[in-house]
């Protein structure tokens, strides 16, 4: 800071005397002085030329000019002007003549800086010849005691290393030789003392296998340098265990030695070994596995393919590995319209269908998104079962069902037929009959005709029985189907959905009808929907008699009841199909209470 205000100290004079020289210089011109004033202009030109050198001179010939025009613009007169330009020479003249003897008085300066710093600079040289002597005295001193630090951290480091560490010559027919040192981790690792150790040579404790690459090892080592490799090492009990070997050449200009550092790797070779046979475990199971198998990255590109995948394409499972699935098993560029393994990439959750391919196969697939520990997605396995033959299997067997649902249509119409025929004679024999034995027995043929009847007509509602598909219904719409006539229903159940047979429609109309013909003294019908532990409680409650404690259970008994006695029978086999329940848990004389429990996963809010 003080450098930059002392070469500010000549700026600010040459400024404020230039400023000066003007004004007096106006000043002077207006009031008619015109010998004066000029004299002043010597102060900024002189100050400029021996601050400034060759840009002190320029300013001094503008400021002479300046000098000038200012006088011209003043005066007219010839001898003034004479005078004044007179004047601008002389300052020109003085501002070259300072000019030159500043920069001769400048370069006198530089070359005697110049001396005075080679002057110190050979002084220095003195001192620092004189120091480095003195410097080369005391590290001859502590040579020694650096040598013997040196060798003291050295064997330090070598007894403390956890590896095994030799030293070793080299023979005359290239062969590894005689240890020259070992550390402590080596004599340890091998079951020698160090002096036994020093009297042995490498192949005294080498293995089968180092012994017969002891040639190629030693040839690849005096060649590159430097060498890793695997081998065994044999102890002094006879035993070998298998070690890893980092060995260098150490050259001296006496001999050149063989420093290795060998690690015993039982340990992880035993790991490598369990790891080994739990990969031909895992692979043996998925292999053996009857269903596809295939782990895709997010592109669809397989990673791996178990057998069975191989097999269903007639490739091997090494020929499937980087391959798109839809190119093996559709033979497209591109990947497939709804399929299973898309939605679940899609969805991040299990999805699965059904896909035919090209050859006519069908397969059930099944996508199930990947996740790291981190919950970062990874890829899918694609689960995938030939179901062909089943689907086969199925189609012949709703072929043969509905020529046997047309068999039994055609003959329950026949039997029916007859049973009409059987009932209208019956009635005329009673009419005709005069022996009550008769009339009783017709009665009695009448009534097992008209159970027969009722029987043959509960087989049409049977058959019908799991034909279709469950599938997800609107239990409002299924409600209002009911009939309402001399009960009314009141429906508390909305937009609620369920997994069920699509003749569930008949369990509600059932539970009407049994209402309409038990429930003495009822006045209406509440619908109302809670959950319970996960599941859904459809419950149905009427205000009539309710059912007695004794035959809550029997009520759903094939054939119980005044009338036909297979509505509640038929009602409990239907929802049985999706696995749901119906039970009757009213209070009795205080109306019935029917609940169907939906299980979870069979009902959703669609609300």
């Amino acid at each position: 800071m003080a450098i930059k205000e002392k070469e500010s100290i000549p700026f600010i004079a040459l400024t404020l005397t230039t400023a000066i020289c003007i004004i007096i210089t106006l000043y002077s011109l207006s009031i008619g002085w015109f010998i004066i004033h000029q004299n002043l202009f010597y102060i900024p030109i002189i100050i400029a030329c021996v601050y400034y050198y060759k840009r002190g001179l320029l300013f001094s010939i503008l400021l002479a000019g300046l000098y000038f025009i200012l006088f011209a613009t003043t005066t007219a007169d010839p001898a003034l002007l004479q005078g004044a330009a007179i004047r601008v020479l002389l300052f020109i003249l003085i501002a070259g003549v300072i000019t030159w003897l500043s920069m001769q008085r400048a370069e006198l300066a530089t070359r005697l800086s110049l001396s005075n710093d080679e002057l110190t600079a050979t002084n220095e040289e003195l001192l620092a010849s004189e120091e480095e002597i003195r410097s080369h005295v005391d590290e001859l001193y502590s040579a020694q005691q650096i040598i013997t630090d040196t060798k003291d951290r050295y064997l330090a480091l070598f007894e403390a290393a956890g590896d095994a560490i030799f030293l070793h010559e080299i023979d005359a027919d290239g062969m590894p030789g005689k240890f020259n040192e070992v550390n402590g981790r080596a004599c340890e690792s091998l079951g020698y003392t160090r002096e036994e150790l020093l009297g042995l040579t490498v192949i005294d404790i080498a293995g089968e296998k180092a012994i017969r690459e002891a040639p190629d090892r030693m040839q690849e080592l005096l060649e590159w340098g430097h060498s890793i490799f695997e081998s065994d090492h044999k102890r002094k009990d006879g035993s070998t265990f298998p070690v890893e070997v980092s060995s260098r050449v150490i050259r001296h200009p006496d001999e050149t030695l063989i420093l290795s550092v060998v690690r015993d790797i039982s340990e992880r070779k035993a790991a490598e070994e369990a790891l080994r046979q739990m990969e031909e475990e895992k692979s043996t199971v998925l292999n053996s596995m009857p269903v596809m198998l295939a782990y895709l990255n997010p592109d669809l590109t397989i990673r791996y393919a178990n057998r069975a995948s191989a097999a269903s394409v007639g490739m091997s499972q090494q020929d499937l590995i980087g391959r798109h699935c839809f190119e093996i098993w559709h033979g497209r560029t591109e990947s497939c319209d709804k399929c299973p393994v898309l939605s679940s990439l899609a969805s991040n959750r299990i999805e699965e269908g059904e896909v035919q391919i090209p050859d006519g196969r069908i397969f059930h697939l099944k996508g199930c998104p990947v996740y790291d520990d981190d919950g970062n997605f990874e890829g899918i396995i694609e689960f995938g079962m030939d179901i062909t033959r089943q689907r086969e299997a199925e189609d012949a067997l709703r072929l043969t069902s509905e020529k046997l649902q047309i068999l039994s249509s055609i003959t329950r119409h026949d039997i029916l037929n007859h049973i009409t025929t059987v009932l209208g004679f019956l009635d005329f024999a009673e009419g005709m009959s005069v022996d009550e034995t008769q009339a009783h027995y017709l009665d009695r043929i009448k009534t097992a005709s008209k159970n027969i009847q009722r029987a043959i007509e509960f087989t049409r509602e049977y058959e019908n029985l799991g034909i279709e598909e469950p599938r997800w219904l609107q239990l409002t719409s299924l409600i209002n189907k009911v009939s309402q006539g001399e009960l009314p229903i009141e429906n508390d159940c909305q937009e609620v959905r369920v997994f069920a047979d699509p003749m569930i429609e008949k369990v509600f109309y059932n539970l009407y009808d049994n209402t309409l013909r038990h429930a003495e003294g009822a006045t209406g019908i509440l619908i109302h929907c809670e959950t319970d532990d996960g599941d859904l409680l459809i419950i149905w409650e009427d205000d009539g008699t309710g059912v007695p404690e004794e035959m809550k259970e029997r009520i759903f008994s094939r054939g119980f009841g005044k009338n036909t006695g297979f509505g509640l029978f038929l009602s409990r086999e239907i929802l049985g199909i999706t696995g749901t329940t119906i039970t009757e848990n009213g209070i009795p004389g205080k109306g019935a209470r029917f609940e169907i429990r939906v299980r979870k996963g069979h009902f959703e809010k669609t609300a």
